[in-house]
């Protein structure tokens, strides 16, 4: 993406009919806009959806940081104005709900609907946070895939006889397997 007058561009998609509510997705630590590739094929039917990423993600600048909720709320209000967006749902997932939550208490007026899925007010310790990263620059991503499914995917999956557990099983490892191309 490119640096303008108004400052960095995000990377961003807008999909669907013009005239639709937008729907905002909002994405998880460490993902960018092709984690939503599943759901857009439903999702364009009734909604005009944006899709973007984070600071250091994908398409997005990575400036100087730290970076503060309030920072990755902030682009998103710029990218919203940008694009004459005054009004969107939102789904955040994870980091992505966190932005929402920020969005919706400091400007509710720009918030229709809210969904929150896997998130909370705070996720983890600073020194939680600080030792992954450590780890992920000594080590590169590759040295948390295992530590990242484990939380993405349910443990109780792997002990499970019936053909719904079967069934589960087989999908999430070929989701895991594909989750950890596009993380790499």
């Amino acid at each position: 993406m490119t640096t303008g007058d108004q400052g960095p561009r995000f990377g961003h998609r807008l999909d669907g009919p013009s005239g639709a509510p937008v729907l905002v997705l909002s994405n998880s630590l460490g993902t960018t806009t092709s984690m939503w590739d599943t759901q857009m094929t439903e999702l364009t039917q009734f909604f005009r959806v944006l899709r973007y990423e984070h600071r250091g993600h994908g398409g997005s600048p990575a400036p100087a940081g730290p970076y503060s909720i309030a920072d990755l709320g902030g682009d998103l209000l710029s990218l919203l104005d940008e694009l004459e967006v005054e009004k969107v749902s939102l789904v955040g997932l994870s980091l992505g709900g966190m932005v929402g939550m920020w969005l919706a208490a400091t400007h509710p007026q720009r918030i229709e609907r809210l969904v929150l899925c896997c998130t909370a007010p705070k996720l983890g310790t600073r020194e939680s946070w600080n030792e992954r990263a450590a780890t992920v620059r000594r080590q590169g991503v590759a040295s948390i895939t295992e530590q990242l499914f484990g939380r993405w995917f349910h443990s109780g999956l792997s002990g499970g006889t019936s053909r719904g557990a079967r069934f589960v099983r087989l999908h999430a490892r070929k989701r895991r397997r594909g989750g950890v191309r596009r993380l790499l």
